[in-house]
């Protein structure tokens, strides 16, 4: 059933890849952060009835603005039952592909919304926020040294905060193993209020010097670096690994990974990571994507990383689709209960909780699970439910009060 829905997805993907060429020549530089932000105004500008810019999340350690813009066929507001999707590029600031390709990317979903069924389907039925760079700082930096180096290959220069601090290193570990614990860095706090502020369900942060993606955990606690949700995750993964046209092949860079595929913690174990802080504090289910060997790759190559990547993008929003979704509510009152915990059966590690109007998303594959419905002042109800191959199926539950919760 896996092996078929990834086929499914790859021959509905196959035009997109010959609409890429919309962008145009010109869109193929590296733009720096005032360009950046000239650039996702443009779209908004061009595309007002699908975007919104967000310029409050936060900013650097040198005052710079984290940009991000939402495209959605209602932007600026929440609608019931539909889930966020997030894309990060550039957290490390000399890795630079993932920061162009983010732009790209926006300027393709609003340029394909009035022609391109998938695109419109996917913008239409999803709230996508794409933030291109979380490090603007470092950026400019690599982006100085590169320049007057003539080289594109810059070592670390670059890849950390104003404040010579790694932004990956730095989210709060859950498990306290961090000893002294790190001062959380601006750019850090932005997003973490960002996460806990959003309902994101499906995320992924883009980074370079590797071909790959890469699933959680980035560490181990008692020996174990993998979730409940290992068979999700690794379908995730895999989804952007084989619409990649070289990335699946596992050996393209200094390392072989089977499938171009691999657990966190198997390649290095670090602490402090956006994508463990994501997947255990929110339950976002989250994968760290490696886009190019060379992290800063000559401008020429750009235009061929956008093409092998376009339809992993795409692809992988897609996948925030399948599994179950839906409102809890009160059975007499009929109103919608919130931080209701939902557990699936078996998966113990992930406890998810109803948003304000009572939603849930949980992303599975093809199988039978039991839910779990539990409250502090109702009575816990156990529901079966069959995930197939298609649309997230909507399971509605409603709870009976009577404080025999958990």
């Amino acid at each position: 059933l896996i092996e078929g829905m990834l086929k499914s997805v790859l021959s509905l993907l196959l035009f997109v890849f010959i609409t890429a060429y919309a962008l145009d020549n010109s869109d193929f530089v590296y733009h720096n952060n005032t360009e950046l932000e000239a650039y996702l105004k443009g779209l908004h500008t061009k595309y007002p009835k699908i975007t919104k810019i967000h310029d409050k999340i936060g900013t650097s350690v040198g005052g710079k603005v984290l940009w991000a813009i939402e495209i959605s066929d209602n932007p600026g507001m929440h609608e019931i039952l539909e889930p966020e999707f997030r894309y990060i590029g550039n957290m490390h600031g000399n890795e630079m592909v993932g920061r162009e390709i983010l732009l790209y990317l926006a300027k393709y979903l609003c340029e394909q919304y009035s022609t391109n069924e998938t695109i419109k389907q996917l913008i239409d039925n999803t709230r996508i926020f794409i933030m291109p760079s979380m490090n603007p700082d470092g950026f400019e930096v690599a982006q100085r040294w590169g320049a007057s180096s003539g080289g594109a290959s810059i070592g670390s220069v670059g890849r950390y905060n104003h404040n010579n601090v790694d932004l990956n290193r730095n989210f709060p570990d859950l498990h306290n193993r961090i000893i002294p614990v790190p001062q959380q860095e601006e750019e850090t706090t932005a997003v973490v209020d960002w996460i806990k502020n959003t309902n994101v369900v499906l995320s992924a942060n883009l980074h370079g010097g590797a071909l790959l993606v890469s699933y959680p955990l980035d560490s181990y606690w008692n020996g174990i670096s993998k979730t409940t949700y290992n068979d999700v995750f690794r379908r995730l993964a895999n989804t952007y690994a084989t619409n990649h046209p070289t990335m699946s092949k596992g050996d393209t860079c200094r390392e072989f990974f089977e499938g171009g595929i691999t657990n966190g913690a198997d390649w290095y174990e670090i602490f402090g990571s956006l994508q463990d802080y994501s997947v255990m504090k929110k339950q976002t289910f989250e994968v760290t994507i490696e886009l190019s060997c060379d992290k800063f790759p000559d401008y020429s190559k750009l235009k061929g990383f956008w093409l092998d990547n376009v339809n992993s993008l795409v692809a992988y929003m897609e996948q925030i689709h399948f599994g179950v979704k839906g409102i809890v509510s009160d059975a007499n009152t009929l109103l919608s209960l919130a931080e209701i915990s939902v557990v699936v059966k078996d998966r113990e590690d992930f406890v998810f909780k109803t948003t304000k109007d009572g939603e849930y998303w949980i992303l599975l594959n093809p199988g039978e699970y039991t839910l779990n419905f539990r409250s502090q002042l109702h009575i816990d109800e156990e529901v079966a439910v069959r995930i197939g191959s298609g649309p997230m199926e909507v399971l509605n539950v409603t709870l009976v009060v009577g404080g025999a919760g958990r």
